[in-house]
């Protein structure tokens, strides 16, 4: 991964991008590499540690650590943290577009992160999904097959 928190992989006409997000925001330059690929209408999946923040997944990320440790929160959400949890901060302007356009450009054809500790999974506002997966310590896995369109 580059000093910016970015890896890009292109295998078979698809992006495989890597951000790093683990303080629960991005960078410019992520932000810019998301938007270039997606500007380009390229097929792209984005692989990020933490979760975006989805209006679905609140529930169970409430019920589960009583605080919303996702990444784009709500401003309604900032109030909802637990002393002594982790939380994600409220997002910043980058961050809040990077989510945008994680959750509206539909050729961004899925997301995967972890970091909940459990398994979930849920549709963007573009309508493409977002897998959460449970920890390798624990026997989480995920397999992805990319199948080529016909």
């Amino acid at each position: 991964m580059d000093p910016a928190g970015v890896e890009k992989r292109d295998i078979g006409g698809v992006a495989l991008l890597g951000i790093d997000n683990t303080q629960y925001q991005v960078n410019e330059r992520q932000l810019e590499v998301l938007r270039k690929i997606l500007s380009e209408q390229t097929p792209c999946i984005l692989f990020m540690h933490i979760p975006l923040y989805l209006p679905t997944l609140e529930k169970a990320v409430m019920d589960f650590w009583k605080s919303p440790i996702v990444m784009g929160i709500p401003e309604h959400l900032c109030a909802e943290r637990q002393p002594g949890i982790i939380h994600s901060p409220q997002p910043t302007a980058v961050t809040r577009e990077f989510w945008r356009l994680c959750n509206e450009t539909p050729n961004l054809r899925a997301v995967f992160g972890g970091h909940l500790h459990f398994s979930h999974e849920d549709a963007m506002l573009s309508g493409n999904p977002q897998y959460v997966t449970s920890p390798g310590y624990g026997g989480g896995c995920r397999l992805i097959d990319l199948i080529p369109a016909e």
